[in-house]
């Protein structure tokens, strides 16, 4: 899979940063993606962790990412699994 980066304001996906997630499942026959973003705040050197949910294309990873980005729904941080 090719490396990609997507910003919508101050977010930042990069499919490169440890810190950035995507998961896809799929369900409804439908294909879905959690995604976990950067928000870089006002002055850009932030790194809050922001997560979104929406439908995901395999033909179009960024393009999926950026819309979900823009219009998902947020999901919550998981508890950590023992």
């Amino acid at each position: 899979m090719e490396q990609y980066k997507v910003e919508v304001g101050s977010m930042v996906f990069d499919s490169a940063d440890p810190d950035c997630m995507l998961i896809v499942e799929t369900a409804c026959g439908r294909q879905y993606a959690f995604i976990q973003c950067i928000d870089t705040g006002i002055n850009g050197t932030a790194r809050h962790l922001q997560r979104y949910w929406g439908p995901f294309n395999w033909s179009d990873h960024a393009g999926s990412v950026q819309h979900i980005m823009e219009s998902g729904g947020k999901w919550p941080k998981l508890p950590e699994v023992q």
